[in-house]
């Protein structure tokens, strides 16, 4: 037998449904809407929804994966690839990943809605 426990969002945020897909809040699930009119209307394309994206420290022995990013969204904007995070504010854990990612990954932009 399976059960399932409900859990409290993180941060009070009401998780919300949108084309089946579950976002962790209102705000994301906005922004997803608003990502998907620009593709359609051919201002972005290859929405992606939570990319990956590994995090390493560098070290003599060469790189060592330290954790991971999972970005709310990425996109193409003509030759740019744009990665969107939503944040109603902004955690400790959320500031180290921050930094991380704009020091391995410096050919991304990265666009914080909030």
């Amino acid at each position: 037998m399976t059960v399932f426990l409900k859990t409290k969002p993180k941060f009070y945020s009401a998780v919300t449904y949108v084309d089946g897909i579950r976002f962790s809040s209102k705000a994301e699930a906005k922004e997803y809407g608003i990502l998907k009119l620009r593709q359609r209307i051919g201002e972005i394309n290859s929405l992606e929804i939570q990319p990956t994206f590994e995090l390493h420290a560098f070290t003599s022995e060469g790189p060592i994966l330290v954790g991971r990013y999972v970005a709310d969204f990425m996109h193409r904007e003509g030759k740019k690839t744009v990665v969107t995070e939503v944040k109603g504010f902004e955690t400790a854990l959320w500031k180290w990943k921050k930094r991380h990612f704009l020091a391995e990954y410096p050919e991304l932009k990265l666009r914080i809605v909030k």
